[in-house]
C-alpha cells in the first residue's frame, strides 16, 4: 500500500515487500526471518497495512503463552520491528505501528555455553584421529564459526613464519585473516 507521501517504490504487495525487505541478507537469516514473519501473518490475519497495535500485543503475548524463551520473544519481536520498519521507511507503509513496542531484553546465556578446559580436551580427545580432531582443533583454538572452519579450501591456508594463517568468509560475507599456532599448523 502506497502511501501518500514520496514513496521509494511502486510495489503494492506484502509478497513483495518481504522479499525486498530479505534481498541481500544471509540464507540463514532470509529462512529465520521467513519463518517468523509467516508466523506472525498467521497469527493475526490481516495484511501489513491493516495492522494494528493491539495485534502485535496479542502476537507477543501469544509467544509467552508458547513458552518461548525471552531470548527468543526478543528475536521475534526484533524482526516483526525490522519489517515494519523498512516498510515505514521505504514509503510502503504511512505509519510503523511497531515503533510503540519496545523489544524484551535477551538474557545473557553466553556464560553458561562455555565449557570448561578440561571438557573441550575430552571433546576433542573423542574426535576421530585427524580431520575432525584437527578441524574441532581449529575451532577452538582460533574461535573460527563451524560455518567458516567448514568452508575452508587449500588455497585459503597460508603458512607463516610460526605457524600459518587461514582466510575465511564469515558472517555477512566479511572477510578476515586468522592466526594458527606452529603446533596447529603442523597438524
Amino acid at each position: 500500500m502506497n502511501s501518500p507521501h514520496q514513496s521509494l517504490t511502486e510495489i503494492t504487495d506484502d509478497a513483495s515487500l518481504l522479499r525486498m525487505w530479505l534481498t541481500g541478507k544471509g540464507k540463514q537469516t532470509q529462512k529465520l526471518y521467513t519463518r517468523t514473519v509467516r508466523q506472525f501473518f498467521e497469527f493475526v490475519g490481516r495484511e501489513l497495512a491493516d495492522v494494528h497495535l493491539e495485534d502485535l500485543l496479542q502476537w507477543m503475548e501469544s509467544l509467552s503463552f508458547r513458552h518461548y524463551s525471552k531470548n527468543t520473544v526478543s528475536l521475534k519481536i526484533s524482526v516483526v520491528k525490522s519489517l515494519f520498519s523498512y516498510a515505514s521507511k521505504i514509503g510502503y507503509l504511512n505509519f510503523n505501528v511497531t515503533a510503540a513496542l519496545s523489544t524484551p531484553s535477551q538474557v545473557n546465556a553466553l556464560q553458561e555455553r562455555f565449557l570448561e578446559q578440561e571438557e573441550v580436551r575430552t571433546l576433542i580427545g573423542a574426535a576421530k584421529p585427524g580431520r575432525d580432531r584437527s578441524l574441532l582443533s581449529l575451532i577452538y583454538t582460533t574461535g573460527l564459526r563451524a560455518s567458516e572452519a567448514l568452508g575452508i579450501d587449500w588455497q585459503d591456508l597460508q603458512p607463516r613464519t610460526n605457524g600459518g594463517q587461514v582466510t575465511v568468509m564469515g558472517k555477512g560475507g566479511k572477510v578476515r585473516t586468522v592466526l594458527i599456532n606452529q603446533s596447529l599448523w603442523q597438524q
